[in-house]
């Protein structure tokens, strides 16, 4: 298999996969190779770069630190114009912003877990919301 010495250069395709929290960089090299960088911190092929041969995927080298941190700089682009964001960055903002309506403090749940009192007043915090069911 013969190397491409510059895999990580424009354009670049990113993709997300929400499942597994996964950007996958796809790209081509000046000889028609196509490659894929993993970059997912969590995962365990992180940093691998995958070579497109015969229909599959196969691991073909770890990403130099260039390379990563070109693929970083990309992904913090794409998150930002696309507003791709992680489900645990999703919920810190959200138990930022969602405020409970009786004292005012952080509820630290997101939209999918608020808590409501009987009559369907809220948000309210976990505190509040002990108050209104006794």
């Amino acid at each position: 298999m013969s190397y491409d010495p510059q895999i990580m250069r424009d354009p670049v395709t990113i993709e997300y996969t929400a499942w597994d929290n996964t950007f996958s960089l796809l790209m081509e090299s000046p000889s028609g190779k196509k490659y894929a960088l993993l970059y997912n911190p969590e995962h365990k092929q992180h940093g691998h770069i995958l070579h497109h041969v015969r229909g599959r995927w196969i691991t073909f080298r770890w990403a130099f630190k260039n390379e990563m941190a070109y693929a970083k700089k990309l992904i913090d682009q794409y998150r930002e114009t696309t507003m791709v964001r992680t489900q645990a960055e999703h919920n810190v903002i959200n138990a930022r912003r969602q405020l409970c309506t009786t004292c005012k403090r952080p509820t630290g749940r997101c939209e999918d877990d608020t808590l409501y009192d009987a009559h369907g007043n809220g948000p309210l915090c976990p505190e509040c919301h002990e108050c209104y069911d006794d």
